[in-house]
């Protein structure tokens, strides 16, 4: 199972306990509901986000079972590098295949043909993105840890449940294709990353400690 992590605001709050909580424990909790659920962010029109008036002539995005990338025009220029960039990545990765040869295919009519490469997604790629999500695919890059609880709420009863709100900030563990995609293909990406941000989990106290509320709704292998 893969879950969102979204990128959130720095909160400055910090704060101490006088109910037995340690922010150790919390920790803890929120490391081992992450250590099973990597984290992934959305690659909607990412390919064409860099081609400006060549974006028309990529085919699929990433994540879809075959992309298209036009990689020269009429004159032979060079066009949609940014694409073919990030699909080298994935390709060296394992992720995607290139077809074995360019195909020729018209562009404003038969006589008119430019070259273009075909990638299709493998099973090993199919694991590695979400797909069909509310804002499209999304490609699932490596886990995030606790680096340091900023502050928790003290425990609540809601439900029947005692629960507690903790803010943390996270160190992100990039798969080695992630840490590559960023170097070269996306770099906004990985300011993003770089930013200082936290994130957010809900607790609920159990006879086993504290546990990620989602683990309470999630199916039983």
């Amino acid at each position: 199972m893969k879950y969102w992590i979204a990128l959130g605001l720095v909160a400055t709050l910090a704060a101490c306990s006088g109910n037995g909580v340690s922010k150790s424990d919390l920790s803890k909790a929120i490391d081992e509901y992450n250590r099973d659920h990597p984290f992934c962010v959305s690659v909607q029109g990412l390919l064409a986000q860099q081609a400006g008036n060549t974006a028309h002539l990529i085919k699929g995005g990433l994540g879809d079972e075959w992309i298209h990338i036009t990689t020269e025009n009429l004159n032979g220029d060079d066009i949609n590098e940014a694409a073919q960039k990030q699909l080298r990545v994935l390709t060296r990765a394992g992720l995607y295949e290139k077809a074995g040869k360019k195909e020729q295919k018209a562009l404003l009519g038969n006589d008119l043909q430019v070259p273009v490469s075909s990638y299709q997604l493998t099973e090993e790629g199919k694991k590695q993105f979400l797909r069909g999500t509310a804002q499209g695919h999304a490609l699932c890059l490596g886990q995030v840890k606790v680096d340091k609880v900023a502050w928790f709420t003290e425990p609540t009863p809601a439900n029947g449940m005692t629960i507690t709100q903790v803010r943390y900030q996270p160190e992100y563990k990039l798969e080695g294709f992630a840490k590559q995609l960023m170097k070269e293909g996306m770099p906004e990406l990985k300011q993003k990353l770089e930013q200082p941000n936290e994130l957010t989990a809900t607790l609920v106290r159990t006879d086993k400690g504290w546990r990620d509320v989602r683990e309470l709704s999630a199916p039983k292998p």
